[in-house]
């Protein structure tokens, strides 16, 4: 991704942001990835694509549950860190 499109991605994110709150947001991307999860599995029969999506989805989840409010910032980068201790097996 180019300096150009990730300027615009961040706008067009921004936009949904501001119109329904990052916690939703979140939760939407969520569901998202638990949709492409199902339809690879169904789709292609790729089970560990498939338990990609569904881990990246579980975690987008777990993020937006934390969310109190969207202050809940700290919360979140925890659960990053803690995604990814996991994920790297450290």
């Amino acid at each position: 991704m180019n300096p150009t499109q990730k300027e615009n991605l961040a706008m067009e994110l921004e936009k949904f942001v501001d119109a329904y709150g990052l916690k939703r947001v979140v939760e939407t991307l969520s569901e998202i990835a638990h949709d492409k999860a199902t339809h690879i599995a169904e789709n292609w029969q790729d089970v560990a694509l498939a338990k990609v999506w569904t881990k990246r989805g579980n975690l987008l989840n777990t993020v937006a549950i934390k969310f109190v409010d969207d202050g809940a910032m700290d919360d979140m980068k925890c659960i990053v860190h803690e995604f990814h201790t996991k994920e790297n097996g450290e």
